[in-house]
């Protein structure tokens, strides 16, 4: 066989080589192995984290207390602030501890309160919630002005809508002249609604029908002048005087029991001529007098007598002679009449033993012994 030749790239043979080619000896190469990098699949997160989150949710539910948050009105909205709590139907889980609780519901005042949960297992905690206030409108129709009460405080005049009530019970009182006063009592709901009332006051008057002759006279209720005849005129109902009077005339007085919505009629009036007004003075006053027979009383004295008529008066007094005097006066006249009473004397002759006996008369010396002394009767 033959030799082939192995030139090194210069061209000569390899040194110590006989025949010129010689074996390498193999050495593996001593590097280290490198492995692939560690990776956390995202399954394994999620796994740690269902652990983690169900540990803290059993940790929670050990330690928490349920709590039963009982509300006024029912529909109240509860919104309680705590970092963990869990609410299953009406009940909330919570650890022990204070908390905001805000309430709030229609129609009703909203409240901040603290929810203290304490150690107890089962808890129950109520709130009420204030009702907002309510508003009454009231009308009384063709009646305006009328003043309104609530437990007796005025709180406007009709037509109006009275404002902010609170909540509750109160009695209502409507007033206006000349009608009977309404009363009731109302309930005020409040929850910012308005109430409509609307009221019918009934009158407290009667219409009385007044007619004269002669006609023109004025009339007086309760001495108020309210008209002239003829004429329809409210009287507010109960007991009244009434008086018709025209000057020159005897005035018509008559008293009135007036029932509400009662019409009345008095158109019959016939006025008589004025009595003619006389003045008596005497000289000694207190004299007493009669007219035609009637005993009138003591002077200085007023009276009237019957116009155009002799009217017969008489005037006496102890002591004094009794005088009577004729006297005619005409309609609506004033007239004066002054009568001087003459002292009425007896004369008492007086025979005294022993002569020098001294004779008082009313307490006053008059003398002694024998002699005669006029006296008054």
């Amino acid at each position: 066989m033959d030799t082939v030749s192995q030139q090194l790239p210069d061209g000569g043979a390899p040194e110590d080589s006989p025949n010129g080619i010689q074996p390498a000896q193999f050495e593996p190469l001593n590097e280290p192995t490198q492995k692939p990098p560690r990776t956390i699949s995202v399954g394994s997160v999620i796994i740690a984290g269902a652990l983690l989150l169900s540990v803290a949710v059993v940790w929670f539910i050990l330690t928490a207390k349920a709590v039963y948050i009982v509300t006024e009105p029912p529909t109240t909205q509860a919104e309680l602030s705590a970092v963990f709590k869990l609410r299953l139907a009406d009940r909330y889980l919570i650890r022990s501890g204070d908390y905001p609780l805000h309430l709030h519901a229609v129609g009703y005042h909203s409240a901040d309160e603290w929810l203290v949960v304490n150690e107890e297992q089962n808890q129950e905690y109520s709130f009420a919630l204030r009702r907002l206030p309510g508003h009454l409108k009231l009308d009384t129709g063709l009646v305006s002005g009328a003043q309104i009460f609530l437990d007796g405080m005025a709180v406007g005049e009709t037509p109006t809508t009275v404002r902010d009530i609170p909540h509750g019970e109160y009695q209502l009182r409507v007033s206006a002249p000349r009608f009977f006063d309404y009363e009731a009592t109302v309930q005020i709901e409040g929850l910012d609604r308005q109430q409509d009332l609307a009221i019918e006051l009934l009158p407290a008057w009667a219409e009385v029908e007044f007619d004269s002759v002669p006609a023109g006279a004025e009339i007086f209720v309760d001495d108020e002048l309210v008209g002239l005849t003829p004429q329809t005129v409210d009287i507010l109902q109960g007991k009244r005087n009434v008086r018709v009077q025209l000057l020159g005339y005897k005035a018509w007085r008559n008293s009135l029991t007036v029932r509400a919505e009662e019409a009345m009629s008095y158109t019959d009036i016939e006025l008589e001529p004025a009595d003619s007004v006389v003045l008596l003075v005497t000289v000694p006053p207190g004299a007493s007098t009669t007219v035609d027979g009637d005993y009138k009383g003591l002077t200085p004295l007023e009276l009237e007598i019957s116009p155009g008529k002799e009217t017969t008066i008489r005037f006496f007094k102890r002591g004094y002679k009794a005088v009577t005097r004729k006297v005619t006066g005409q309609s609506g006249e004033q007239k004066r009449v002054d009568v001087s009473l003459s002292a009425e004397v007896s004369t008492v002759a007086f025979d005294v033993t022993p002569a020098d006996a001294k004779v008082y008369v009313d307490a006053k010396l008059r003398g002694g012994g024998k002699q005669t002394i006029e006296l008054s009767a």
